[in-house]
Protein backbone atom coordinates (compact mmCIF):
# COMPACT_ATOMS: atom_id res chain seq x y z
CA UNK A 1 0.00 0.00 0.00
CA UNK A 2 1.23 3.49 -0.79
CA UNK A 3 -0.04 6.83 0.35
CA UNK A 4 -2.69 7.56 2.93
CA UNK A 5 -4.73 10.75 3.13
CA UNK A 6 -6.29 11.99 6.35
CA UNK A 7 -9.68 13.66 6.05
CA UNK A 8 -10.79 15.98 8.85
CA UNK A 9 -14.52 16.66 9.08
CA UNK A 10 -16.46 18.68 11.60
CA UNK A 11 -19.90 17.90 12.86
CA UNK A 12 -20.09 18.31 16.63
CA UNK A 13 -16.32 17.90 16.93
CA UNK A 14 -13.40 17.40 14.54
CA UNK A 15 -13.15 13.78 13.36
CA UNK A 16 -10.12 12.38 11.50
CA UNK A 17 -10.48 9.44 9.10
CA UNK A 18 -7.62 7.80 7.18
CA UNK A 19 -8.36 7.05 3.52
CA UNK A 20 -6.05 4.39 2.09
CA UNK A 21 -5.07 3.89 -1.53
CA UNK A 22 -8.11 3.22 -3.72
CA UNK A 23 -10.70 4.23 -1.12
CA UNK A 24 -13.46 6.60 -2.12
CA UNK A 25 -15.78 8.87 -0.20
CA UNK A 26 -19.19 10.24 -1.19
CA UNK A 27 -20.97 13.12 0.55
CA UNK A 28 -23.59 15.80 0.07
CA UNK A 29 -23.30 19.47 -0.76
CA UNK A 30 -23.11 20.67 2.84
CA UNK A 31 -20.12 18.47 3.75
CA UNK A 32 -17.06 20.40 4.98
CA UNK A 33 -13.68 18.68 5.05
CA UNK A 34 -9.93 19.10 4.90
CA UNK A 35 -7.79 16.44 3.22
CA UNK A 36 -4.07 16.23 3.96
CA UNK A 37 -1.18 13.87 3.32
CA UNK A 38 0.42 13.46 6.76
CA UNK A 39 2.70 10.61 5.70
CA UNK A 40 5.91 10.24 3.73
CA UNK A 41 4.48 8.40 0.71
CA UNK A 42 3.04 10.37 -2.20
CA UNK A 43 -0.76 10.48 -2.14
CA UNK A 44 -3.22 12.10 -4.55
CA UNK A 45 -6.74 13.34 -3.86
CA UNK A 46 -9.17 13.55 -6.78
CA UNK A 47 -12.39 15.47 -6.22
CA UNK A 48 -15.24 15.05 -8.71
CA UNK A 49 -18.40 17.09 -8.20
CA UNK A 50 -21.80 16.54 -9.73
CA UNK A 51 -23.44 18.83 -10.44
CA UNK A 52 -20.47 21.05 -11.24
CA UNK A 53 -19.64 23.60 -8.55
CA UNK A 54 -19.98 27.29 -9.44
CA UNK A 55 -18.02 28.35 -6.35
CA UNK A 56 -16.17 26.89 -3.38
CA UNK A 57 -16.02 28.45 0.08
CA UNK A 58 -12.84 27.99 2.14
CA UNK A 59 -13.01 27.92 5.95
CA UNK A 60 -10.57 28.32 8.84
CA UNK A 61 -11.04 26.71 12.25
CA UNK A 62 -10.91 29.61 14.74
CA UNK A 63 -11.52 29.05 18.45
CA UNK A 64 -13.38 25.81 17.71
CA UNK A 65 -15.69 27.35 15.09
CA UNK A 66 -15.53 27.32 11.30
CA UNK A 67 -15.20 30.79 9.81
CA UNK A 68 -15.40 31.49 6.06
CA UNK A 69 -12.00 32.68 4.84
CA UNK A 70 -12.72 33.18 1.14
CA UNK A 71 -14.74 32.12 -1.87
CA UNK A 72 -13.32 30.94 -5.19
CA UNK A 73 -15.40 31.24 -8.33
CA UNK A 74 -15.11 28.47 -10.94
CA UNK A 75 -12.95 30.46 -13.42
CA UNK A 76 -10.22 30.75 -10.72
CA UNK A 77 -9.73 26.97 -10.74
Amino acid sequence: MRGTLTEHTRERSVVATDLDEGEGRAFGGSHLHDVANLGREVAVSVHAYSPTLAQMTHYDLVDGALRPSGVEQRPAW
